[in-house]
């Protein structure tokens, strides 16, 4: 029965480093941004269609003195982010997925797998969580808070 236990946190840690690592890689190869981003097949219509050229707006104007630093572009592509993007988020939205909402419930599952289980089942207690035997934090049924 031990080594099944052992098994079973070995399994849990394996499948939570492997999210995390994997989050992590693809937030670095898709550009290492704050937020996530998708392509928008609408931008690049408008940019299409107006030359993709921003600064070209800003052609007529006088620039102020001493402001030579160029604008700079936006890439239109998908970019894994560390945070989902900006309000008004949806429940299903694609833009929701992030380091953050993939690693952290990885982490959270881990620690919580790494947590001797008094001090698990201290916490449920002191929170109030009653459970009858199902959580191998409350092994105890009678140990519930009434």
């Amino acid at each position: 029965m031990r080594t099944l236990r052992v098994l079973k946190k070995m399994v849990v840690l394996a499948c939570s480093l492997a999210v995390v690592s994997l989050s992590l890689s693809l937030w670095s190869a898709t550009g290492r941004q704050m937020y996530t981003r998708l392509y928008d097949r609408d931008r690049a219509e408008r940019e299409a269609a107006n030359g993709n050229n921003l600064a070209s707006l800003f052609e007529d104007t006088t620039p102020l003195p001493g402001a030579s630093a160029p604008i700079a572009e936006v890439p239109n592509r998908f970019m894994f982010g560390l945070a989902p993007s900006t309000y008004p988020w949806r429940l299903f939205d694609p833009e929701l997925l992030s380091v953050l909402t993939l690693a952290g419930p990885a982490v959270l599952i881990g620690l919580i797998e790494i947590t001797p289980r008094r001090v698990v089942r201290t916490i449920a207690r002191r929170l109030g969580v009653r459970c009858f035997g199902a959580l191998p934090a409350c092994a105890d049924p009678a140990a519930t808070i009434e």
